[in-house]
């Protein structure tokens, strides 16, 4: 980890390139510390680049320094729910879950809207195993996010989902809801055959998975998970049907395709079921 002293010596000996140049999108975390040591030689009562500094530290795992700098952007100014938010963010840094929580609820009561403070909020719950909070957590955040991503969902639906069995026509309802704002998401897909198949409702996991082929270029690998679903819940000749037409299907791809590393274990996979079900059973689980 660089001391900060090391830092004003790279500043320094970078100094003129840094002052010319704007930071670059792909700048590191290095060259970020050296532009805001300059900046802060320049404006030393700056709240704001503490703030930054600290964040940066921060990321680098460089906790005492982020700390120090925290509190000096603290003492200097920096805006009450941000400073909440940031201890919130190092006491997760630091394990203190707890504490964490406890910094980024005040954040959450000073500006209830900040999308950033309550996805942090709702990650610090689940890490506590207070499902029920963090799914409500995520769900405030969707609400206020209309343009909320998969993984916003997703985290929603999992952290339902660990709560217990008797959430989980909860957690598939909102898979539902997140699938018509989203369309089609093939994780969302997947966590919903495997909720499905935890509930014991195989017949619904297959037409979850079925959607989900219907949209596919290349239907190989749902074929496998269709047949591989259908031999566990003891439906064999489905199975091994279905692993026959993906076997066929993929010894029908172009060399190339074939050859890849995905389609071989697909193959395998379909191979390998074959053999299981080579003498199916005359009745099978309906």
């Amino acid at each position: 980890m660089a001391s900060f002293a090391l830092r004003l010596l790279a500043a320094a000996g970078l100094a003129g390139v840094l002052a010319a140049l704007p930071a670059a999108a792909h700048e590191s975390e290095g060259e970020a510390l050296a532009r805001l040591d300059l900046a802060l030689a320049v404006a030393p009562r700056d709240a704001e680049l503490w703030r930054r500094r600290a964040g940066l530290e921060r990321s680098q795992g460089d906790l005492e320094l982020a700390r120090a700098d925290l509190e000096r952007a603290c003492a200097l100014g920096l805006a009450p729910a941000l400073a909440e938010r940031e201890r919130g963010w190092l006491a997760r840094a630091e394990g203190r879950l707890a504490d964490a929580e406890r910094h980024l609820r005040r954040a959450i009561e000073l500006s209830p809207g900040d999308t950033e403070t309550l996805v942090a909020h709702a990650e610090t719950l689940g890490s506590l195993h207070r499902w029920r909070e963090a799914a409500d957590g995520y769900a405030r955040v969707i609400e206020l996010a209309p343009d909320a991503g998969p993984d916003l969902h997703l985290a929603r639906v999992r952290a339902l989902a660990a709560g217990g069995d008797a959430n989980l026509r909860e957690a598939l309802r909102a898979l539902d809801e997140a699938d018509a704002k989203l369309g089609p998401v093939p994780a969302l897909a997947q966590e919903g055959v495997a909720l499905e198949l935890r509930a014991g409702r195989t017949d619904a996991a297959l037409a979850r998975l079925g959607r989900l082929s219907a949209q596919a270029r290349h239907r190989e690998s749902w074929l496998v998970q269709r047949a591989e679903i259908l031999e566990h819940a003891g439906r064999s000749r489905q199975a091994f049907a279905e692993y026959a037409d993906a076997l066929a299907s993929l010894e029908a791809q172009p060399p190339a395709r074939r050859a890849t590393p995905a389609a071989v274990t697909l193959a395998a996979r379909a191979r390998e079921g074959i053999a299981r079900l080579s003498a199916p059973a005359d009745t099978e689980a309906r």
